[in-house]
């Protein structure tokens, strides 16, 4: 999301948690879903510009190092 590329992910595990689903990027569960998210990525231009934008301030606004300095410090001291 950080770099404003658009991309497809599985909704697992951290994944599952950390992004707002058709507004930052897309999900897929299975192949069938894989393969019609790629699709809709490389048709619709408009869709991954949206998403790009969406996705890196989701990012900047979340992940941002300063807003991490403490969980950071946490595990590196743990």
């Amino acid at each position: 999301m950080a770099t404003g590329v658009p991309f497809v992910m599985s909704p697992v595990a951290v994944c599952a948690t950390m992004r707002i689903d058709g507004v930052t990027h897309l999900s897929a569960k299975n192949g069938e879903e894989w393969l019609d998210a790629l699709r809709r990525l490389i048709t619709d231009a408009e869709l991954r510009s949206r998403l790009s934008a969406a996705g890196r301030a989701y990012a900047e606004e979340h992940f941002d190092v300063e807003k991490q300095a403490d969980v950071l410090a946490k595990v590196l001291r743990g």
